[in-house]
């Protein structure tokens, strides 16, 4: 089992062969962006999604001149995508250890975006090649489980411009089903054994609030994920699950039965 405190020496070759796997068939058409979206915007995790893409909207530059956004760790480049969309003038910038991912990201972006579209870069996420400061906002989508996160939230600090934001969106490692349901996932070789052993608890949320000026963390999906196992779309019964997971939440020790934690932190 890994730790968060060691990067094994073969970490770069087996996260990069898994994710180039992955993306081997895919084709980044418009279509494929477009189902992608529509299933975090309709699914059980539709108002997770909500608050992280309501947090990039918000974005502002620290100083004069266009916003810069890193998506860290941008896979296949959704993300990275939405947030140009959002911010059109912006300068996105999606970094990725996957060749195979950029490749699809790229295609996906020149096909669904007109005018300014984000740079992909393949690039190690604990060694970014990017100077000190360089960016207004830098975007997390389930990427801190991947990593090493002391080196992670590292390189994601150094980058940041004094003032500039973090907004992220993990799963939490404190629901034993969601844990059966990861290693799971990790059997059938659509999670790597890191991902699955170093995932977001709330030893790593606290040590985010230590290393941010400003921290705050937002749980969602508890009963909502009874909708997301049966993948069941019906909207109103997911507002009424939503409305229940919401009161559930105030309390603390059912905040750490939560799925997913949006977190926004201001250097």
């Amino acid at each position: 089992m890994t730790t968060e405190n060691t990067v094994p020496p073969t970490f770069v070759a087996v996260e990069r062969r898994h994710y180039d796997d992955q993306a081997k068939e895919t084709v980044g058409s418009p279509a494929y962006y477009a189902d992608f979206v529509n299933d975090l915007e309709t699914g059980f995790l539709r108002t997770a999604y909500a608050k992280w893409k309501g947090e990039v909207s918000k974005l502002q530059p620290v100083e004069n001149g266009p916003l810069t956004l890193l998506d860290y760790g941008t896979g296949q480049g959704h993300h990275a995508i939405t947030a140009q969309k959002l911010h059109p003038s912006a300068k996105v910038i999606g970094v990725d250890i996957s060749p195979g991912s950029l490749r699809v990201a790229r295609q996906m972006a020149e096909q669904v975006i007109d005018g300014n579209r984000p740079d992909f870069l393949e690039g190690n996420a604990h060694e970014l090649p990017f100077a000190d400061a360089t960016f207004d906002a830098v975007l997390d989508f389930g990427t801190l489980s991947s990593l090493n996160f002391d080196k992670a939230t590292s390189e994601i600090l150094r980058v940041l411009k004094p003032g500039g934001t973090f907004i992220g969106i993990e799963t939490f490692g404190h629901n034993p089903l969601t844990n059966l349901k990861r290693q799971w996932n990790r059997v059938r070789g659509s999670r790597t054994q890191w991902a699955t052993d170093n995932i977001l608890n709330a030893a790593k949320l606290k040590q985010l609030n230590q290393r941010f000026h400003r921290f705050e963390s937002h749980p969602f999906a508890l009963t909502t994920l009874l909708a997301g196992g049966l993948k069941l779309r019906n909207q109103t019964l997911l507002s009424r699950l939503e409305t229940w997971d919401g009161k559930i939440f105030q309390s603390p020790v059912w905040k750490m039965r939560a799925f997913k934690m949006v977190m926004v932190g201001k250097k």
